[in-house]
């Protein structure tokens, strides 16, 4: 974090939906945003897992001035879901890049985010 910080990056955390939030509150002050991931970490295209998205309302409650977003498993249909939780940043792979027309997909993704 330290070094990020000295290059005037900006700095996150990445958690699972299954951290105990109690583990990263020494860093908190540190750090530029949470990331909160959907899915058990490994790869591209892991179904979501919706523990994530009590996870996000129980960093947001706890941090409330703190960027969050969430990584994994989302599409098109867990998106409607998670646009309700207005993060900062959606971080979408496969349901995007793994389509036949990447652009069209995408126009979706962002249409359903700012309808919120």
């Amino acid at each position: 974090i330290q070094n990020s910080k000295k290059c005037e990056y900006k700095t996150g955390l990445s958690i699972n939906y299954d951290t105990n939030l109690e583990e990263i509150d020494s860093f908190i002050k540190e750090i530029d945003y949470l990331q909160v991931m959907g899915v058990d970490p490994g790869g591209q295209g892991r179904p979501f897992n919706n523990n994530a998205i009590e996870k996000v309302k129980e960093v947001q409650n706890r941090y409330n001035n703190l960027e969050v977003q969430i990584d994994g498993g989302i599409n098109l249909k867990t998106i409607i879901l998670l646009s309700k939780l207005q993060l900062n940043n959606y971080i979408i792979g496969s349901a995007i890049f793994k389509k036949e027309d990447p652009k069209s997909e995408y126009k979706k993704f962002k249409e359903i985010i700012n309808e919120r």
